[in-house]
């Protein structure tokens, strides 16, 4: 297990801005450099809450909000209250939990299909149709023939937002209540991940036609019989 230093964490943070120290922590959790399992959500809390002149108080932040046995709100006087970097940082690490079960190894079918990005809801993705084996024979004198491009094209389904919400709740920080923070967020990870694996076995045998080409939808799975 690695160990957090969590007031350097909050001064790169400070000197780097939101967008370096989040993509930065994002590189090391990809790495491998650091784990999930090595942060605590409470310790964060404490030391990732300023105020909006960037004074720490992520102590008394903790204590008197985050205390389910009667925690008062801190008032928003003098400079308020931050919690951006806390909750940067906490969304990085969960979103790095939840990747990690998604790209689990067992989901084999997914590493067998492309995943093609898209901005759009339903799409037309444009190609050029392929001559076919043909290799017609030029006789003595005569001139070759000219090859010409048919327009394909085909038409994807409309795009869907799948996902859950990992609540990171005051509870749950005072009593740094990290593991089931992070096993929710596994969990989240698992069934989108196992969901994924079950659309595209319903595409491959049929259960779910959703290929169109040149305007006209086809089965992807004929059986002998058709």
């Amino acid at each position: 297990m690695a160990t957090i230093k969590y007031r350097e964490l909050r001064r790169r943070y400070e000197l780097d801005g939101p967008d370096k120290t989040v993509a930065h922590l994002s590189e090391a959790l990809g790495e491998k450099h650091l784990a999930p399992d090595d942060f605590s959500i409470r310790e964060l809390a404490e030391a990732l809450v300023t105020t909006r002149g960037g004074d720490c108080i992520g102590h008394q932040w903790v204590r008197e909000y985050c205390d389910p046995r009667g925690g008062r709100l801190l008032l928003e006087a003098g400079d308020g209250v931050d919690t951006t970097a806390f909750s940067n940082i906490t969304g990085q690490v969960i979103y790095s939990q939840i990747m990690a079960a998604y790209q689990h190894p067992e989901f084999v079918l997914s590493e067998l299909v492309q995943t093609v990005p898209t901005r759009l809801s339903g799409e037309k993705i444009p190609g050029i149709g392929r001559m076919g084996d043909k290799a017609a024979q030029v006789d003595e004198g005569m001139p070759y023939e000219s090859v010409g491009f048919g327009e394909e094209f085909i038409e994807t389904p409309p795009t869907a937002k799948r996902g859950f919400i990992v609540p990171v709740t005051k509870e749950a920080v005072f009593f740094d209540r990290t593991n089931l923070i992070l096993s929710r967020a596994a969990e989240v990870g698992e069934f989108l991940g196992l969901n994924k694996e079950k659309r595209i076995v319903d595409v491959v045998i049929g259960a779910t036609n959703n290929y169109k080409r040149n305007g006209t939808s086809f089965n992807t799975y004929l059986t002998s019989g058709a």
